[in-house]
């Protein structure tokens, strides 16, 4: 069967009526094209967010050719006659959407006014008694004193004296899946956002408990956030495939660095002045240079989605893990941060590896997956140092105390636990009520 009969049996499923832009082929864009040719990323200079811009095209030329959708570049890209076949790194795109698609560059490609965001989603009020949400994050200041708790639509913070919660900041968007303190402790990010449409970053005064801005990016909730060790620079990672760069001061943009060509779910700042690391759903890890705004170095020995990835502390090596259940570790091999040599990889857990974290002084990993394991390893040779089973749901949140002593993991149950260091025991787990929290610090 021809090319050209396929095409004309699946136009003949259509309507009668010509496709229109904006209710019938816009939508297809803007669900599977954006991420990567919005005005932000605009992948190949093409940017795909409006009429105009599709029909000016990118560093290949015209995308569309009206009338000739055979001869069009975007036809032949989505049906794998021109490389790299769209969408890029993604599901190909279905029969039905290609016909429509062809069927309204055949018709003369005629278009109107879109609008790039997508529907608002109703707010909807949790109803039955309150309980304790999932911790979908955690992290301590610096100097130890305090335990930020992330969950759904706030973050609680604990003194590690008595742990009981002394403020608790509210108003997120949704669930807050990434948090950080800036070196100094004055500031915390507390980072998420609504899926499907926006990222958020709300940036909060420590000692005061003020709001002191919110950011509001990115095309799809944040993963991860960190501070750069100068306390200068604020770092987003996000399900839209990009990597934000913003003012910590201020909250203004800074820059976007774009190479991943799916989610990106984990970056780490590193103790060297310019390094920065990330993790996406493309199966690589990569090393940024800061002042290009490209990568120095990509890394693809993962085999599947990497979801966590951590700076040791002598910014000299790294390490990487995720749904392909291995820990894997590099040596950074020169000061440009360039070349990198694989250390070891060991695969120890059942099921995917949600996150990973060094011990202060750099001997120790460990990590949580989704088998509702937590295993304590060696950091220089892998070997496994304690399994600990016990764990009641999935851990999505670690972090270390400062003085590297003890680390907290926080559950998707609710449940927060405190681990000997030493001992690789539990110490006893936090008491996290939604009545507690409710009452406290108020």
């Amino acid at each position: 069967m021809t090319r050209w009969l396929i095409g004309f049996l699946l136009t003949a499923t259509l309507s009668a009526a010509d496709p229109s832009f904006r209710t019938d082929v816009f939508p297809i864009f803007r669900d599977n094209c954006l991420a990567c040719h919005s005005a932000q990323a605009k992948m190949g200079e093409l940017v795909m967010e409006d009429y105009d811009g599709l029909m000016r095209g990118g560093q290949n030329g015209p995308a569309v050719v009206a009338g000739d959708a055979e001869s069009s570049l975007l036809v032949r890209m989505l049906e794998g006659r021109a490389q790299p076949k769209m969408p890029f790194g993604a599901d190909e795109l279905p029969a039905k959407n290609i016909a429509t698609i062809r069927a309204w560059i055949d018709a003369g490609a005629r278009g109107e006014a879109v609008t790039s965001a997508r529907p608002s989603l109703p707010a909807i009020a949790p109803r039955g008694n309150a309980a304790a949400t999932p911790i979908s994050a955690l992290a301590f200041s610096p100097d130890g004193a305090w335990l930020a708790v992330g969950d759904y639509k706030q973050v609680s913070v604990f003194s590690t004296k008595d742990q009981r919660v002394a403020k608790v900041f509210e108003g997120h968007a949704d669930l807050v899946r990434a948090i950080a303190f800036s070196a100094d402790g004055r500031l915390m990010a507390a980072a998420g956002g609504a899926p499907a449409q926006f990222g958020e970053v709300k940036v909060w005064d420590v000692e005061s408990g003020q709001l002191r801005y919110t950011i509001k990016g990115h095309n799809d909730c944040i993963y991860s956030v960190d501070f750069s060790p100068d306390g200068k620079q604020i770092v987003t990672a996000s399900y839209d495939r990009m990597i934000e760069l913003w003012s910590a001061e201020t909250g203004e943009h800074i820059r976007a660095l774009k190479d991943h060509v799916d989610a990106v779910y984990a970056v780490d700042f590193g103790s060297k002045t310019g390094q920065l690391l990330s993790g996406g759903a493309d199966r690589s890890v990569k090393l940024w240079n800061l002042e290009t705004g490209k990568p120095s170095l990509t890394l693809s020995e993962p085999m599947a989605g990497v979801l966590s990835v951590a700076f040791h502390p002598d910014g000299r090596h790294i390490a990487a893990a995720g749904a392909d259940r291995t820990i894997r570790t590099w040596s950074i091999t020169n000061d440009e941060n360039t070349a990198a040599d694989l250390v070891k990889a060991m695969t120890g857990h059942e099921g995917a590896i949600l996150r990973i974290a060094y011990s202060p002084d750099g001997a120790t990993i460990v990590s949580t997956s989704s088998d509702r394991s937590l295993k304590v390893w060696d950091a220089v040779t892998l070997a496994e140092k304690a399994v600990l089973t016990d764990q009641s749901d999935w851990a999505q949140a670690l972090a270390f105390h400062p003085d590297g002593k003890s680390f907290v993991v926080g559950r998707y149950d609710g449940t927060l636990t405190t681990y000997d260091a030493v001992s690789l025991q539990p110490k006893g787990d936090w008491k996290r009520s939604a009545s507690a929290l409710n009452l406290a610090g108020r």
